[in-house]
């Protein structure tokens, strides 16, 4: 108990209660929906058994009582319980049964719920009770005159319905007008629904077809094409705080429909979003399971604050701040550049979102003001429908393995190229490794080889279930959701597994609408050592190890794992596996999302909303490293163990108004409300050291030594309040005006400007609706639209424009002896610390040709930010380091392309094709005063990051942002009269130049290599985005193809290792001088400097997905209404010039402009999955 105890401390105990309130709210919701469910579909799902010959029809009555869960209400008078019967029956419903019981008597029968009422058939011709059995509250009847009231009069109609071609549309909703009796159809198309006698017309409607009505009189079977509006113009498009038709649209805004979301199985939003939309931008940070994304929507538009869009969710706005929800602590790990990136939405469940909106330009995003910078998604999610309760089961299972293994040297060309470095390091013969000597030479004799990727990464097992229920009644629909998901890393050692529950619950209560949405989720990520965040990368050194040992192998008594033969000196590494071995890092993620909204209709023409909610994360890291795990030689302290607990709490208060009015051919909506958002993040972090033994770990951080005991917590918080507006007018339909407004305060800024204003204006045009283009067939439709508009960014540290005071081990001794504790005033204050304003220019069209076959969108965007928030260095005279202003501007502009096509359709088959393409740059326009001047060009830059080898990323003013610096190539000195000829490398690392060095070139021609001989070498940053996707279908079976890939960006390989081959296999000595890449050793191989070589192209064309798709017949599966099984993979090939694992990467922590940075992050896997999708 003392461990628990101790362990609970560093928990909060507010998220055990929130978490007890909904566990209890959930069962009780479970117990309500089974119980509704299980009501209304009893009779109609139960089977049974009966063989019973020549028995009186009583004991057939009790045997059926006995077996099921049905009773009978029996009149004596009208029922011989005597009368002898023979019934033989095999996994037959109970109105089967019955009908055979029944078929000689003038008798008929009624269920409701569970209860079965024997009446007269005559009465029941009378009544027009059919014997399909009726279950509604209005039924009564009368035992001793067998009366029955019933209020309606049920007729059955069923029919199939179809596209223009004869295909089946599964999930058409079929409404009986005027009330709540409906049905969807099966995966065959096929519907059946009861409807009243007095009802005359069927409601048909369905994404991406007409919605159409149909006249019932007298039928009883109803088959209908529904004609296809590829133009989707009536369809409603989410944007801030409200929707709007399609085609009333006049802001740039992408969708990612519900047929994008089914084709992939994923765990992860990202995937959902990548290669998708025109304009968006995705990358990988970590391709472990759970691991971090960064995502960009027309471009970085800030150095110092968050990159990642604002997310809203149900119209509640998710934290999604990795300096909020990142949790510290692993082992090396500090700096922008080396935080491992959080993934923001893992907690969602791809399998609940109905559609995803992504608002780019101003004229969409100024409705959010500050936070609208950088691009606005819109994810929405499932909600219930009316009719009965409505249950899909999503199952899939698979396996996963690296996406691409790098070609290494074997061992014993290993051991030649080794032995090699270290003769050029004058290390004395008796201490070559693998010289014969060596207590590890017979490694090296054997010439063993041991392929560490074989060892390290491994064939993964998958598995994704997720179950919903739904339905409801035209006053309550309710949706219900539950996840479970497990998930091993391609890498040994890594795992990841996560729960999830969502409750979505819209009710309304005369003129008042109550919607509510709350989800839970629960996750443990189990991670290895790679990526930016660790020193000790175990992918980096997976091919640096030597090849020639045996894994197996250990090196004392004691059965310590082999680290090196070397314990010290350049080229030695650590055991891959044994790093995995010896450190435990564990990350438990505990998320609710809860949101409560409450619309009043005041007016037909005006409604108010009301809403509340809060986003609240609990995440404890716990590491810990054993006791005779070394790095390098380079011994712990015995083992160290680190608890660290980030606590993050955003409730955000939304008030508005709402109105809508037309005017013969004037229509006019509007909005106005306030906003107020609270974020509050705590953390504890605790390390002790020196343990006795490590099997407690983390468990019990009381067993290392106290002395040792390290602890510190922090607290940061912020709020924000906003006033918004929105005014939208159109006339007849053709002409288009949208004015919004925004005005934002923060605590952040300094106290003169804590307070902006945002607006944008937007334009559209629909030539379409003008005569001059009436009489015509080739364009279906066409919409000119255009915007400008601001938006800002206060997404910042929460007291950047104050005074930083520097607390911690600041002592100092007065002369007595004694040490006392102080502080120092690290950064000044800055009273004036104002926004980031981005003003975007917008231009596009959208249009659709050939009766709606082909769609095609066009935008060119123009986004300007100034006023950049940066730290600048200050004189030290002043006794400051820094100070934190407002300087510098960026510009990104791009052309984004959409289209779409309908190939071919016929009854049978059919064929799509949809492709979208970004082309896009960014640059600095202004880096500002006071910044670093280049010795070569006496231009200013911005040092955006930089690295121990030299080089690093700038921002040079006027020229592309992101620009990745360092030292230029020339190939190899021959021999050393070529070296010596060559300007003297200054590098005290060098030793002068040398046969077999790399030559580097003197770029500003002073006749001596030195650090201002670095120059530009591209940029991460790609010039062209794409994806395309093709859909295809043949009667029941379907196959979709997606393609996404970029050109233009460059990728920096941070890790080859000493096993890498092409790079070392062929390297300089006297014998082989016409070599690739320079000797080996000589104080490291790469000789301190970061160089061309360094750098590759990015481009790359990647399937991405495929997914091959049956829909099975269910007619004959009475409790199936839909059926299909699926097959999927993922990242199945990669074309790439690329050396390293993946050229989609963006492993430099949470810098800007750091996409293309590899340093040995977790590989992406390429993924095998079967599944199936189940409706009942």
């Amino acid at each position: 108990m003392k461990k628990k105890a101790e362990r609970c401390d560093l928990q909060s105990r507010r998220i055990r209660n929130i978490l007890r309130i909904m566990k209890i709210s959930v069962f009780l919701f479970l117990v309500t929906v089974t119980s509704v469910f299980a009501n209304g579909s009893y009779s109609q799902n139960k089977k049974m058994t009966l063989n019973m010959t020549n028995v009186k029809l009583g004991s057939v009555l009790d045997a059926i009582e006995e077996k099921s869960e049905f009773y009978f209400l029996i009149n004596k008078d009208l029922i011989d319980e005597n009368s002898i019967v023979s019934i033989n029956v095999t996994k037959t419903k109970i109105s089967n049964i019955l009908d055979l019981l029944l078929n000689k008597n003038k008798i008929e029968y009624v269920i409701q719920d569970k209860q079965i009422v024997f009446i007269k058939r005559e009465l029941q011709k009378m009544k027009g009770v059919t014997n399909q059995g009726v279950t509604t509250s209005d039924l009564s009847v009368n035992l001793e005159t067998s009366l029955v009231n019933i209020k309606t009069v049920q007729n059955k109609i069923r029919g199939k319905v179809t596209d223009a071609n004869g295909v089946a549309l599964p999930g058409v909703n079929v409404i009986v007008k005027g009330t709540s009796i409906g049905a969807q159809t099966d995966f065959d198309g096929d519907y059946s629904l009861n409807v009243p006698s007095d009802s005359t017309i069927l409601v048909f409607s369905y994404l991406g077809f007409k919605t159409q009505e149909v006249e019932i009189a007298n039928k009883t079977l109803v088959n209908i094409s529904l004609i296809e509006d590829i133009a989707k113009l009536e369809e409603i498009v989410v944007v801030g705080y409200g929707g709007v038709k399609r085609s009333d649209l006049t802001g740039s805004v992408s969708s990612v429909t519900q047929k994008d979301i089914q084709e992939i199985p994923t765990n992860t939003i990202s995937n959902l979003l990548q290669g998708r939309a025109a304009g968006v931008q995705v990358t990988t940070g970590d391709g472990a399971p759970g691991g971090g994304i960064n995502i960009r929507i027309r471009g970085n538009s800030t150095i110092t604050g968050s990159t990642e869009p604002l997310y809203i969710i149900d119209g509640f706005p998710v934290n999604s701040d990795n300096d909020d929800l990142y949790v510290g602590g692993g082992f090396n790990e500090g700096g922008d550049d080396n935080k491992v990136r959080a993934n923001a939405l893992s907690f969602i469940n791809p399998a609940d979102i109905e559609s995803i909106e992504i608002l780019k330009d101003a004229a969409a995003t100024a409705i959010y003001g500050s936070r609208g910078s950088n691009g606005v998604v819109l994810i929405t999610t499932k909600g219930g429908a009316i009719g009965k309760t409505k249950v899909s089961v999503n199952y899939s299972t698979g396996a996963q393995t690296v996406i691409k293994k790098i070609t290494t040297l074997d061992g014993p060309a290993w051991v030649a190229g080794l032995t090699e470095a270290e003769i050029n390091n004058n290390i004395a013969p008796a201490d070559v490794r693998y010289n014969g000597s060596d207590e590890f030479h017979p490694l090296a004799q054997n010439a063993e080889t041991h392929n560490w990727q074989d060892i390290l990464y491994r064939t993964a097992l998958i598995q994704d279930v997720s179950v919903t229920f739904s339905g409801g009644t035209d006053k309550t629909k309710y949706f219900l959701s539950g996840k479970y998901y497990d998930a091993e890393g391609i890498m040994v050692g890594s795992n990841y597994e996560d729960m999830q529950a969502r409750f979505n619950l819209d009710q309304e209560v005369g003129f008042l609408n109550l919607k509510s949405n709350f989800l839970v989720s629960h996750n443990i990520n189990n991670r290895v050592p790679a990526g930016a965040g660790f020193n000790y990368n175990v992918v980096r050194e997976a091919l640096s190890f030597s090849p020639a040992i045996n894994p197996d192998w250990f090196n004392d008594a004691a059965g310590l794992w082999y680290t090196d033969p070397k314990t010290s000196g350049p080229n030695v590494y650590t055991n891959p596996l044994r790093i995995i071995e010896g450190i435990h890092d564990e990350i438990a993620t505990n998320r609710l999302l809860g949101n409560v909204q409450m619309d009043l209709k005041l007016h037909k023409t005006l409604k108010l909303t009301g809403s509340y909610g809060i986003d609240y994360s609990n995440a404890t890291r716990d590491t810990y490293i054993d006791r005779t795990l070394t790095f390098s030689g380079t011994p712990n302290n015995n083992g160290t163990a680190r608890i660290n607990n980030v606590i993050s709490t955003r409730t955000n208060a939304n008030t508005y108004l709402t109105y809508n009015q037309s005017f013969g051919e004037h229509n006019l909506n509007g909005i106005v409300g306030v906003e107020r958002v609270k974020q509050v993040n705590e953390f504890l972090n605790v390390s002790i050291s020196d343990f006795l033994a490590d099997d407690l770990r983390t468990d019990n951080i009381g067993g290392g030594n106290s002395e040792l005991l390290g602890a510190s917590n922090g607290k940061r918080q912020w709020q924000t309040e906003g006033y918004f507006g929105r005014l939208n007018y159109d006339y007849q339909g053709k002409y288009y005006i949208s004015l919004n407004a925004r005005y934002d305060g923060s605590s952040v800024f300094g106290k003169n400007n804590k307070w902006a204003f945002f607006p944008s204006l937007a334009l559209a045009w629909k030539p379409t609706k003008e005569n001059f283009l009436q009489n015509q067939n080739v364009i279906s439709d066409f919409k000119i639209r255009g915007s400008i508009g601001q938006t800002g960014n206060g997404n910042i540290d929460a007291y950047s424009s104050l005074g930083v005071w520097s607390i911690g081990p600041n002592r100092y001794s007065y002369g007595n002896g004694e040490l006392v504790n102080g502080a120092s005033l690290s950064r000044i204050q800055n009273d004036n610390l104002k926004w980031e304003t981005t003003t975007q220019y917008n231009i596009g069209f959208d249009a659709r040709f050939l009766n709606g076959k082909l769609g095609l969108t066009f935008d060119y965007y123009l986004k300007d930010t100034d006023d950049l928030i940066l730290d600048v260095v200050i004189p030290k005279s002043s006794g400051f380091k820094s100070s934190r202003q407002n300087l510098g501007a960026l510009r990104n502009s791009g052309v984004e392309l959409a289209a779409d096509y309908a190939v071919f359709r016929s009854k049978n088959f059919s064929w799509d094709v949809n492709a979208n393409a970004t082309f896009m740059s960014s640059e600095a326009t202004d880096v500002g005063e006071g910044t670093t001047i280049d010795p070569n060009t006496n231009e200013p830059y911005i040092e955006v990051s930089e690295w121990q080898r030299r080089g690093g990323l700038r921002l040079y003013e006027g020229k592309p942002a992101g620009q990745i610096y360092g030292f230029v190539t020339e190939g190899v000195f021959d021999n050393q009269e070529q070296a010596d000829n060559w300007p003297v490398d200054m590098d005290s690392n060098r030793n002068n130049n040398k046969a077999g060095y790399w030559i580097y070139k003197d770029i500003n021609g002073d006749g001596i290599i030195t650090d201002d001989d670095q120059q530009s070498l591209g940029t991460g940053q790609p010039k062209m985005i794409f994806g395309f996707t093709h859909r295809l279908k043949y009667k029941a079976l379907d196959l979709s193809l997606f393609f996404q890939g970029t050109t233009g960006g460059k990728v920096v390989m941070f890790y080859p290792g000493d096993s890498d081959d092409p790079f070392y296999s062929d390297f300089w000595t006297p014998e082989n001088q016409d070599a690739q890449v320079a000797r080996r050793g000589d104080n490291g191989f790469r000789h301190n400097r970061f160089h061309s070589r360094d750098v590759q192209n990015g481009n790359y064309l990647r399937l991405k997905n495929v997914r091959l798709g049956y829909t099975v017949p269910t007619k004959s599966i009475s409790f199936l209404s839909g059926l299909n099984l699926y097959m999927n993979i993922s990242n199945l090939f990669t074309i790439t010039g690329y050396k390293g694992y993946d050229p989609d990467v963006s492993s430099g922590g949470t810098v800007p402009f750091s996409q293309g940075f590899d340093t040995g992050v977790y590989p992406k896997a390429k993924t095998f999955t079967f599944g199936l999708n189940a409706n009942f």
